[in-house]
């Protein structure tokens, strides 16, 4: 049996970090038995989908030494993460065990697969570790165009969030969710203006939605400004519980306004209208989109006048399609670890 091994490490307090991964383990766990690290942080893990059949590690030096192992016995399938990559020398050195990893399983005649990556700007030296992995790849993809021209090869797929899209029932939705970053600059007047506009003309209520912990002071200070309530992150609530009552959430809104990704994915999988007001450069929400629809999704508020985005709907529709997509290279990657062992 094809023995794969990932490390989906992502951010433990934001919720789209496990929501992207999830179905990219599922997609992993197909193509063999699957061995995966999910560090100490049982309230991430509880939102990557983890099976009875996984083999867990909570040690990186453990999980390091099941995949040595595992080229040594037979065959070893090294599955790099999923999401974005930090081109930084520090996230280069710490993460020089992947290239590692990877020469490894080709030397043992398995496979190796990077799925649904994103880069983020950085040095050229940044990319060698990641630039040599996925040259040792039978299966790349990238969730950006931009991303994948950095590298030279590859193909574009939507970032793996986008597999649960589908049919949405037609019901009245007469709420407006607002998800902004803290870390950010806050919103200005033009900005409040816009998405009042927006409530108006839908006769709606706005809600501020925590999708990441460390958002909760920003999302309270726009509740106040915008006299809307707050729907927290519940302390005891872990990844998985609390993606469930945002899926709820969404199900009731017509649109989801945000500068974060996956509040927009999310949001427009569960048939919310997706815009992204964002308050700085939001090329990032742009190349993200761009694999899923050509409509316009991004704005900057300035003057903007809510009866512009009533094409927006159509972004729904094209979500819904892109989850076939996503399966699709599902299929794929799967097929590629397969035909390697």
């Amino acid at each position: 049996m094809t023995r794969v091994f990932c490390n989906p490490a992502g951010q433990r307090d934001n919720l789209g970090d496990s929501v992207l991964r999830r179905p990219y383990l599922a997609a992993l766990r197909n193509a063999g038995d699957l061995h995966v690290l999910v560090g100490s942080d049982a309230d991430y893990a509880s939102g990557l989908g983890i099976a009875e059949g996984d083999t867990v590690y909570v040690s990186r030096v453990r999980w390091l030494a099941g995949a040595g192992a595992a080229a040594v016995r037979g065959k070893l399938t090294f599955a790099a993460n999923a999401g974005e990559y930090v081109g930084s020398p520090r996230e280069w050195c710490r993460s020089l065990w992947q290239p590692m990893l990877a020469v490894a399983a080709r030397v043992s005649g398995g496979s190796v697969v990077l799925g649904g990556a994103s880069l983020r700007p950085g040095t050229r030296a940044a990319w060698t570790h990641l630039r040599l992995s996925s040259r040792l790849a039978g299966f790349v993809t990238w969730r950006d165009r931009d991303s994948r021209d950095q590298i030279g090869h590859g193909d574009v797929q939507p970032d793996w969030a986008f597999v649960y899209g589908g049919e949405h029932q037609e019901t009245e939705r007469w709420t407006i969710a607002v998800v902004m970053r803290g870390d950010r600059p806050a919103p200005q007047a033009d900005w409040f203006d816009a998405v009042t506009a927006l409530a108006r003309e839908r006769q709606a209520r706005i809600v501020v939605l925590v999708q990441v912990r460390r958002d909760l002071e920003r999302a309270q200070d726009l509740a106040e400004a915008l006299d809307a309530t707050v729907l927290p992150w519940p302390a005891e609530a872990n990844h998985r519980d609390h993606e469930e009552s945002v899926r709820q959430f969404y199900r009731t809104c017509s649109h989801v306004i945000s500068d974060r990704i996956h509040a927009l994915i999310i949001g427009a999988t569960e048939g919310a209208v997706p815009l992204a007001f964002s308050t700085t450069n939001p090329t990032k929400i742009d190349r993200t989109f761009a694999s899923v629809s050509t409509r316009r999704l991004t704005y900057v508020p300035q003057g903007l006048a809510s009866g512009r985005l009533g094409a927006q709907d159509d972004v729904v529709r094209d979500v819904s399609a892109a989850a076939e997509v996503v399966e699709t290279a599902a299929a794929r990657l799967t097929a590629a670890i397969a035909g390697a062992g």
